[in-house]
């Protein structure tokens, strides 16, 4: 019986997309602050490819053949929340 070890090659290209931050802060008893800002990064798109090649003989693949491909394609939605607390020291 023949043995197939894969071996995977990825390869990745990057995007650009549009972002934006909104923001808004508060003052509390004129000691503390709390404030909040959102981030939008867009909805970049992550093509993506992976190769799998034989690295011993199986059944007609000589090794270093490719026996497997998978190609995908992201569209992944970036965003994020960040809360901040603070305290003044005056």
């Amino acid at each position: 019986v023949n043995k197939v070890d894969r071996v995977a090659e990825e390869e990745f290209a990057w995007d650009v997309s549009l972002a934006f931050a909104v923001g808004a802060g508060v003052y509390l008893n004129d000691r503390f602050t709390l404030s909040g800002r959102a981030y939008f990064l867009g909805t970049p798109d992550l093509p993506a490819r992976r190769e799998y090649y034989a690295t011993v003989n199986q059944g007609g693949n000589e090794a270093g053949d490719v026996i497997w491909e998978d190609t995908n394609d992201w569209d992944v939605a970036v965003s994020m929340i960040t809360v901040q607390l603070g305290v003044r020291f005056d």
